[in-house]
Parts: C-alpha cells; structure tokens; sequence
C-alpha cells in the first residue's frame, strides 16, 4: 500500500496518478503510480511543473526531445536585422507567422506560410483582380525554402520559487521511489507551498568541474542523491539537460538508512544509461559549501555554450541529411526509379547536381558575414 505523500490519501486505481519524476514536457521518462494523488499531482503540477517546462522549453524544442504526450511548444524569435518575427517550431525550424506581399511593376508575388493563407490574400486582391483565378494560382505556386542568415533574438529565464518548487518535487519523487521513507523528510508542504521557503532548500549548483562526466554529444538528465546517518543530511544533485544544475537538500537532520542512488536520463537516445564516471565524493563537497552557493554566472555560461554546441551540431546533421535525402527521393522520382534498381551514370550525375543545389543556400548562410 502506498499514500500521497502531501495529503495522505490511500492510493488505489481511482485516484492514484502516474507522477513523472522529471516532468513530461522537457522529455523524463521515469514515472510511478505510488506518489501523489491526482488532486496533489494536479495542484502541484500547474503551480510548479509547468513553470520549469516553460523556462527550459527552449531547450525541450531545439532538440526537438520525444515525450509521452505531445511536442515541445513553439515560440517566437525575431530577426534582428528585417525585424521578421517567426514561430520556431520543434527542432529549431522557423516558420513564417505574416505573409509577405512584393509588388514589382504589374507583378505580385506572395510569400505565404501555408495555402489557407495565400487563399485569404488572394481572396483580398479578387475583389480588384475580379478575373483572378485563385485555385489555379494555388495550384501553379512552388514551395520553396529560406533561410534566415541573420541573429534571432529570444527571451528566456531560468530560476524562481516556482522552478525550485519542482525541482524539489523532483528531488523528493526520486527519494521515495529509490526506497526512501517520507517520514525522514520535514517540512514537505511548507517548502512545496511557501516561495520563501524553498529558496533555502533549493539552490543552484555550479562548480568549476562536472560532478558527472558525459560525452561531448550526449544530452543527459541526471538525478544523484545521497544520505546517510554519519553525514546528517539527505541531499539531491539534479541536472536538466546538462546545463540546468541544482542541488536540494531533503533533510538536514537526516537518521534514515544509507541511500545512495543516481539516474541518468540520455534524452536524444530516450534510455537509461550507466555512468562510471561520477565523483563520488560529491555530497561531502556540496556539504562543505551548501550555505554559500549562489549562481556563478560564468559556470552557467559555459555549460549552455556546451549545450547549444550539440544543439548545433545536431541540427546541422539532421539537415544536411534531410537535403540529401531529398535529392535522392528528387532523382528517384524523375527516373521513375525504385529502390533496388540500377543507378546509371545519368542518374547519378543528377543526383549530385540535385544535392548540390539543395546544400549551397543551406551551407552559404554558414559562412560568416563580413
């Protein structure tokens, strides 16, 4: 039998909830029906949850992460140099939100995100251009592609009560879902529903070295915790996409049984993986220095260049690979080929000269500006 640790409530199949330990919306796939109810869950997930998924979305969306529900959100960035603000879809990719009109002589052209679009304007200019055939503009449009060389801008925060709120609850569900009895925690509601409270247990953890090691294209989840009767406190280490670090403590008079767990989350590949390489000394050296930690700026800065380094070049793979599939399935087609089938040198010339085409805009908005 299990009880909701906040209310107490005896949970059974009417109102037990499934809990992800770390929220669904920025990719965390370890879960459990033994935590919270659905009021608890419902409450806490609205007030917290959904502040740390709508600050670390931007990551959530470059990455384009898988969940269990949905996609990452969509936001808006803004070219700095046109002004053109877009939607950046799921995996960085932007889209035009205002259609563009170019008027050139006795010529129209219109730049549109989609076909309703372009019907609406060309429903505007048929009341001047009675005989305007608008399916068969629609029909005769090219779809093309455009790239933005120039900055974007895009706001983003990270931090406050609400944050810390989930990252506590974060810390508290991997507790008590590795073996951990509630009873050696304090204080749950009073930090889980105080903003002034919280901010004493939760602080974030940026030291000049990794506590956990990881490959330079790995994107990782991690949760360590550690208490033990000899140390006298119960603390958590929690890393959300490499780069967002807190460390919690969960008791500071801590008497329970030795736990001494971690998790660690590949979020490109969606699987648990094993991690030798994690410094095992690292509750004493977060013991030693706890009370003082604050946000190094600098620390913080190099773990999101580290980030937005494989966010980069992850984006940069997959459409490279995109345009060449692309070309291929072009060539394919324009032989009336199938798969298996003989590629002549004709073929083969067209397929270059299609990738060619396909990669020069893509590859000349990479080279810098003067």
């Amino acid at each position: 039998m299990s009880h909701c640790y906040l209310c107490g409530v005896l949970l059974d199949k009417s109102n037990s909830s499934v809990e992800h330990i770390i929220p669904n919306a920025l990719g965390g796939n370890l879960k459990s029906r033994h935590l919270l109810c659905k009021k608890c869950n419902s409450d806490i997930g609205h007030q917290a949850d959904s502040e740390l998924a709508k600050q670390l979305n931007f990551f959530a969306n470059m990455l384009n992460i898988r969940r269990d529900r949905g996609e990452p959100q969509e936001f808006k960035i803004r070219d700095e140099v046109s002004g053109v603000v877009y939607r950046c879809l799921p995996g960085g990719k932007p889209k035009r939100i205002d259609p563009e009109i170019i008027t050139n002589n006795n010529q129209i052209v219109i730049k549109a995100p989609d076909k309703k679009i372009a019907r609406q304007l060309l429903n505007r200019f048929k009341k001047i251009y009675v005989d305007l055939d608008i399916e068969k503009v629609i029909s005769e449009s090219t779809k093309s592609r455009e790239y933005i060389n120039n900055w974007c801008g895009f706001k983003i925060a990270i931090g406050g009560a609400a944050t810390y709120k989930s990252v506590y609850k974060t810390a508290l569900n991997f507790y008590i879902y590795s073996g951990g009895n509630i009873n050696n925690i304090c204080n749950i509601k009073q930090i889980l529903f105080n903003e002034n409270t919280v901010l004493d247990y939760v602080k974030p953890c940026y030291l000049n070295y990794e506590l956990i090691g990881k490959d330079v294209d790995e994107v990782l989840h991690s949760i360590l915790i550690y208490g033990d009767r000899k140390l006298g406190k119960l603390y958590c280490y929690i890393e959300y996409f490499n780069a967002i670090k807190y460390i919690v403590l969960l008791s500071d008079n801590y008497a329970g049984e030795t736990i001494n767990k971690s998790y660690i989350f590949d979020v490109l590949e969606r699987k648990e993986i094993s991690i030798s390489n994690i410094n095992t000394n690292w509750h004493h050296i977060i013991d030693g220095i706890f009370e003082n930690l604050k946000l190094d700026s600098k620390q913080l800065e190099v773990s999101l260049e580290n980030l937005l380094k494989v966010i980069s070049d992850k984006q940069h793979n997959e459409h490279v690979n995109k345009l060449i599939d692309e070309a291929g399935n072009s060539t394919m087609n324009m032989f009336e080929l199938s798969e298996g089938d003989i590629i002549t040198e004709a073929v083969y010339d067209k397929l270059i000269e299609k990738t060619v085409d396909l990669l020069i805009p893509y590859l000349n908005g990479l080279m810098p500006k003067d």
